[in-house]
């Protein structure tokens, strides 16, 4: 890990500040504020929380602007994942540490790649600095990427995403461990509760703060896992399954 020299006395008061308030984390929603908060912390212009399953059949946006992360984009990292030089060992086994784009592959051959051209170029924040926040079983992976414009990441902001990544990891797993009675992720589950509800997939959209797009995404994932066709079907489910609070 990089020195903690490189943090200055507000930094760790702020790092400290964080780690307590994801302590206290027991909601998908307030793991999404607090993550979308790191952003400001270490000095990124974006922030999301991407998983990859079944060697990326399947990817799953924790968290992420979808004004930012558009399902285009989203879509290019379905397509080119194998060109990411961190994304692909990902999938393939446990990572420790926070990891610099920068630092796995030259500028020159990186900006040859199609994930550069479909995903960080359109982006407009092609530094990234990123930690695995999950892994497995083998194919599947959970990480926690922060990009900017302008200069690269440097020593502060990676001692400072190392310090906090347990706490993240902490967190992300305290909160999908409320859901684990089905076979779906905390986002999922939170669109679950609310179609049970009878949400529309708008008004889903409105109160989780992602597009309805995405909202269709997770519903058909909820359909397949929990092997319902119906939102009716997917509803008793819920009814059964699901934390009254979810």
């Amino acid at each position: 890990m990089s020195s903690e020299s490189e943090l200055r006395i507000a930094d760790v008061k702020a790092a400290l500040t964080f780690a307590a308030e994801l302590a206290g984390c027991t909601e998908e929603a307030g793991f999404v504020d607090r993550t979308g908060a790191l952003g400001a912390l270490i000095g990124a212009e974006g922030v999301i929380v991407v998983g990859g399953r079944d060697w990326m059949g399947e990817v799953v946006v924790e968290v992420g602007d979808p004004g930012l992360y558009s399902p285009e984009l989203l879509g290019a990292i379905g397509r080119d994942w194998r060109d990411h030089p961190v994304m692909a060992p990902d999938l393939a086994a446990a990572a420790p540490g926070a990891r610099r784009l920068s630092d796995f592959v030259p500028s020159r051959e990186w900006h040859r790649r199609d994930i550069f051209n479909d995903f960080y170029r359109p982006l407009g924040l092609p530094n990234e600095l990123s930690a695995q926040l999950a892994w497995g079983p083998a194919g599947s992976s959970c990480c926690i990427a922060l990009h900017r414009s302008g200069h690269d990441f440097g020593p502060r902001e990676r001692t400072l995403l190392e310090l906090l990544a347990p706490h993240l990891r902490a967190a992300r797993s305290r909160i999908e461990a409320r859901h684990r009675r089905l076979p779906i992720t905390p986002r999922e589950a939170e669109v679950l509760a609310r179609l049970a509800a009878g949400r529309t997939n708008a008004g889903i959209a409105h109160d989780l703060g992602i597009s309805s797009h995405t909202v269709v995404r997770h519903v058909d994932h909820i359909y397949r896992k929990l092997g319902v066709q119906t939102r009716a079907a997917a509803t008793r489910v819920a009814l059964t399954a699901l934390p009254d609070d979810a």
